[in-house]
């Protein structure tokens, strides 16, 4: 096919379809988009079917600098006609963030780059250039493209890519933004190339024995019945010959019967000839291999675990992906089919036919994984292997319902601190006997980190000669006790050994656990709180017999806890794998009280879970670290641990954390990321620590990150501890929530039964305020003022300890509209990089910008808002704050960067060549508005990629396009966080018309770009028009024409001409003239210098 559109025509010849209003011929014979001017997506197609041996070439040329938001695809192949839906098919994409023109797959609406183009290709503000594709029967293709215009193509890029086979159609899709809706044209289509012709002859894609006298043989497309019937196309080796009956069983498969058995565990080899496709395709003589088995049903520990990589990284040379290896220590054949591994959350199934031969091992992994594994051993993908926790979990395999090995490993295990860390597998010792607990695991020994698919590196069948021990005994309830051992233990000894309580309590029976590992006693009376009890254990052994030496224990129930006698002390919410401190997080608490402290019912919580302590007592004054029970063993090498089932999520940005008692509350905080004095520690492996325990209801400024080396201080007095009474109330911020609210942010929670005396300016309001929290409401029947202070007294106030404080004052300003102004924008990054938008605070107060946004309109034309913060951030008195959604970006494209007056937020998106900047308050009142385009930039500027509009005066408004000018090349092109490099404050109180500056010099370096046209006149009321001439009299540029101007304001000249040219070196003069309805007239003649950097 070939279209260059010399008949004027598209729809004929060949016909293109489509969205066909949308695009036209023009008077250049070329197909032009000439849709209507809106934000929209216009295609067309024709028929094609080249796809073997193709060619595609045309010709594109786009009015504009292409973009994410404006770009153009040529579909080479697809299988469906609209090509804005889902299809099958290959597209060639001209433009996008990087300007390039780049080969994309489309599968569905799932879109994947295959050749990337060079970046920069289409980097310009008018793109012309030929593109061609070529592909092969083999599905290599290579993208080019000549921007020259004379077809010598520049290879882009090749790949191999068999995806989709057929086409049936070819078209062109424009992507546009109103302003380029009639900026795309095309040109000089030729393609060339044949369908897809299938002349493969089938392969054979598995053969498996059903039974002892048949087999199933799958193949990888449909078969011609009659050939695949065939008894005399199959033998199979060892004299077993032909079927006896052979049928197609669904149009890929093929179910044969034979007269004679198969030889258990042997292999045999099936040949096929002559069994063709439905196009006529034969096979000829190919051979397979199958086994038949008979299997057994596997018992307990037939198979076993045998290794476990829970923490692949780093890498010492195995794959840096999880596994486990099953071993077969029988001399029995077993079918895997059935198989499930799982952990205490989830499962993974073997999908496939396996078999596990006597003495075999097998590696268990992830499906995507497998390819990194077979090289090792023989290996089983699971589309999901269950996630082996670092630090333990439980998992098992089960057959048929059949739990045939379990166990409850732990990073305790390994029996090495440093393999713990990552690297090394756990293997199992001895894979021969009954026991399967930690004393029968180690850390591999191999340099590689593991074994996978061989005998493991520590294997040993000596017998274990090691007695047990008793590690913990924990109080369940006031009638139950639990007593936890070292290693698996004989079931029968734990049931019959002896366990003695004295002060007349008696076992009344002894349960042990599911891996009999432990074992929990219930007791025939409650334990008193006030009673501190000895349990005697003795006569247990473990699982190969070894007795445990008699031992015992001290044991206690405690009281329950007072609000404030446990506190939360230290919290550990942002995790670094650098850190000394182990890598989970924690939370500490300290009994401030004087009495033994139960646990029992105490729950962690935060906003959105709970999860109850383990039973446990605290002694006065000790300090227990709470973490998830799935870590514990991670920090007993710290102090006391006390672990709960789940311990909520400790957000990094912040949460709300609370010590619970039934429905009381028995401590509480609600930290924040703001808490960290040293924002660098924010960033994880630094602990927030309580400074003055005495201090329950102080908030963040009792808080602060550890100064510990290592972090933190997990079970033990904090590394900041400060002793001494809490400080008295204070009133720390106020920020206006609405026209009739202000928020009261105090340094420690309130009381919620005070009765507050507060007066605004001397006139009384009340005080509401959130239980256990540390900020109160005034609401007011009328509206607070914009642009005034108002003075906040309160009589007294008592904290959560009920410590009252007096005649507590606090001064706020309501900022007002044109308080803070946008004073500098970059929507047109370089490359891939961070927009920025940058305000100024104009007033003489320090202002918070929590709860401000900019807004955006969406696709709807409804106003959308994005928050700049929602916590304080205050924007100094005449300071700056640059908002960017990457700072160090930012920071290294712009070296005069003033990084701290940098601010991360999620920015609207802004386009590159126009849109609006909008900025709210947090009371919903439209603060300041800009309008860019690329027209306000400095007209001799070549490149806009990366340069900045800056604000030449903070005073004069927002929508003054004269106003606007690009930044300073001096500057890079960008000033964000500090004084704009063109800013240009608004003249003296001079009366009538004065220049800024003498002379004027247009380079864009930052030094007298512009010069401002400054006038005060007595009142308002006049138009005015300026024009500026060259030396011989000729008008070179009209400033303003006939406007209406205020009583003072101005003006700005950037030294271009009408005509976009930059004036002429040498002497102009500045005609402005002011008349009023008065026929009151002024004239000035300014004289003005333009003045060019010597070379």
């Amino acid at each position: 096919m070939s279209d260059s559109f010399t008949d004027g025509d598209f729809t004929n010849n060949p016909a293109w379809l489509g969205e066909q209003a949308n695009f036209e011929v023009d008077l250049n014979h070329q197909l032009h988009l000439n849709a209507p001017a809106v934000t929209d997506t216009s295609y067309l197609y024709t028929s094609s079917v080249a796809i073997d041996t193709a060619s595609w070439e045309c010709y594109v040329r786009l009015e504009f600098n292409p973009s994410a938001s404006n770009k153009a695809r040529i579909y080479l192949v697809s299988d469906q006609s609209d090509l804005e839906g889902a299809l099958n098919g290959y597209f060639i994409q001209l433009g996008n963030t990087d300007d390039e023109v780049s080969l994309y797959r489309q599968t569905g609406m799932t879109i994947t780059e295959i050749i990337d183009g060079a970046d920069d290709l289409l980097n310009e503000s008018n793109v012309e250039v030929l593109v061609k594709a070529t592909r092969d029967t083999d599905g290599n293709w290579e993208l080019l493209a000549d921007t020259s215009l004379n077809y010598t193509f520049v290879s882009q890029g090749n790949v191999q890519d068999t995806t989709h086979q057929a086409s049936q159609y070819f078209g062109v899709l424009c992507q546009y933004t109103s302003t380029r809706s009639d900026k795309f044209y095309f040109d000089d289509f030729i393609i060339t190339g044949n369908a897809y012709l299938d002349n493969e002859s089938p392969e054979v894609l598995s053969a498996m024995a059903t039974s002892a006298n048949t087999l199933n043989v799958t193949f990888n497309e449909p078969l011609d019945q009659t050939s695949a019937e065939t008894l005399a196309n199959y033998s199979v080796s060892n004299g077993l010959g032909s079927p006896s009956l052979a049928v197609l069983s669904s149009p890929t498969s093929v179910d044969m019967t034979f007269s004679s058995t198969f030889t258990i565990g042997t292999n045999l080899v099936l040949t096929i000839d002559q069994v063709a496709d439905v196009s006529g395709n034969a096979l000829s003589n190919v051979q397979t291999a199958f086994i038949y088995y008979e299997f057994s049903t596997p018992g307990y520990r037939d198979i076993v675990i045998n290794e476990i990589m829970a923490d692949p990284t780093p890498s010492f040379g195995l794959p840096e992906f999880e596994f486990v290896e099953l071993f077969n220590p029988t001399n029995l054949y077993f079918d895997l089919s059935n198989l499930s591994f799982s952990d205490a959350s989830s499962s993974g199934m073997v999908s496939s036919f396996e078999v596990l031969s006597p003495g075999e091992y097998v590696i268990l992994c992830d499906e995507e994984d497998t390819a990194s594994f077979n090289a090792l051993g023989r290996t089983i993908g699971l589309s999901s292997l269950p996630a082996l926790n670092n630090s333990g979990d439980d998992i098992s395999i089960i057959i048929d319902s059949l739990v045939i090995d379990q166990l409850s490993y732990s990073d305790t295990w390994y029996n090495d601190s440093e393999k713990a860390n990552g690297g090394y597998s756990l293997e199992l010792v001895n894979p021969e006997t009954p026991c399967s607990g930690k004393n029968n695991w180690t850390a591999s020994f191999n340099s590689n980190g593991g074994t996978p698919g061989q005998q493991n590196s520590v294997y040993d069948v000596e017998p274990d000669i090691t007695a047990p021990i008793a590690t913990e005994v924990s109080i369940i309830s006031l009638s139950e006790i639990q007593v936890v051992f070292d290693e698996v233990m004989d079931s029968a000894s734990l049931v019959n050994g002896s366990y003695t309580i004295d002060n007349g309590i008696i076992i009344q029976s002894v349960l042990p656990d599911a891996f009999f590992e432990s074992v929990s006693l219930t007791l025939s009376a409650n334990l008193d709180s006030s009673i501190i009890y000895t349990l005697i254990i003795s006569g247990q052994s473990d699982c190969v017999g070894n007795a445990l030496i008699s031992d015992s224990f001290e044991i206690g129930i405690g009281s329950s806890p007072a609000p404030y006698d446990l506190i939360i002390n230290e919290i550990y919410p942002t995790l670094s794998e650098s850190s000394p401190l182990p890598n989970a997080e924690y939370i500490e608490i300290y009994n401030r009280s004087a009495k033994l402290i139960s646990t029992e019912g105490l729950r962690i919580s935060d906003a959105s879970s709970s999860s109850s302590l383990i039973n446990g007592s605290i002694l006065p004054g000790e300090y227990i670290i709470v973490c998830d029970d799935n870590n514990a063993s991670l920090f007993t090498a710290f102090g006391k641990v006390i672990p709960c089932s789940s311990l909520p999520s400790l957000n990094n940005s912040g949460d709300a954390i609370s010590i619970e008692l039934g429905n009381r509350i028995v401590d509480q905080i609600n930290y924040s990321e703001s808490w960290y004095v040293d924002a660098e520690k924010s960033n994880g492996g630094w602990s927030l620590e309580r400074v003055n325990p005495n201090d329950v209801c102080g908030s963040s400024s009792n808080w602060r990150e550890s100064d510990a080396q290592t972090g933190g201080t997990p079970g033990e007095e904090n590394s900041i501890f400060v002793d001494g009474p809490a400080p008295e109330l204070e009133i720390v911020s106020a920020l206006f929530t609405s026209k009739t609210s202000i928020e009261l942010n105090f340094n420690g929670r309130l009381d919620t039964l005070s009765n507050l005396s507060t007066k605004i300016n001397n006139d009384q309001y009340q005080v509401l305020f959130y239980a256990l929290s540390d900020i109160g409401i005034i609401n007011a029947d009328n509206e607070f003022e914009g642009g005034k202070v108002y003075s906040i007294e309160i009589d007294s106030l008592s904290n959560c300890a009920g410590i009252l404080s007096y005649d507590l004052s606090f001064e706020v300003y309501l900022h007002d509209s044109g308080d803070v102004v946008i004073n500098e924008v970059l929507s047109n990054p370089r490359g891939s990089g961070s927009d920025f938008v940058e305000l100024y605070n104009i007033s003489q107060y320090d202002i918070d910008l929590n709860g401000w946004a900019l807004a955006y309109f969406d696709s709807n034309d409804s106003l959308r808002f994005n928050d700049i913060s929602s916590t304080s951030k205050i924007i100094a008195s005449q300071d700056y704050i640059a908002l960017c959604e990457d700072n160090n970006d930012v920071i290294s494209n712009y070296p005069f960067t003033v990084a701290q007056n940098l601010h991360v937020m999620n920015l609207p998106s802004y386009s590159n060549g126009e849109g609006s900047v909008i900025l709210y308050d947090q009371l919903g009142r439209l603060m300041d508005r800009f309008d860019y385009s690329e027209d306000l930039h400095f007209a001799l500027l070549d490149d806009l990629d990366g340069v900045s509009l800056e604000r030449l005066s903070p005073s004069r408004a927002s929508d003054d396009e004269g106003n606007w000018h690009s930044a300073s090349s001096t500057k890079n092109y960008a000033t964000p966080g500090y004084r704009n490099s063109q800013d240009y404050q608004n003249a003296s109180e001079t009366a009538g018309v004065v220049l800024s500056s003498e002379f004027i010099s247009p380079d864009n370096d930052g030094y007298q770009d512009v010069v401002n046209i400054n006038y005060n006149f007595p009142a308002a009321g006049y138009s005015m028009t300026i024009r500026v001439f060259n030396d011989r009299g000729i008008k070179v540029k009209t400033v303003a024409s006939n406007q209406l101007i205020g009583a003072n304001g101005s003006f700005t000249w950037d030294g271009t001409k009408d005509n976009g040219e930059k004036a002429t070196t040498g002497i102009h003069i500045i005609l402005a003239e002011a008349f009023n309805l008065k026929n009151e007239k002024e004239r000035f003649r300014l004289p003005v210098v333009v003045a060019s950097r010597l070379n």
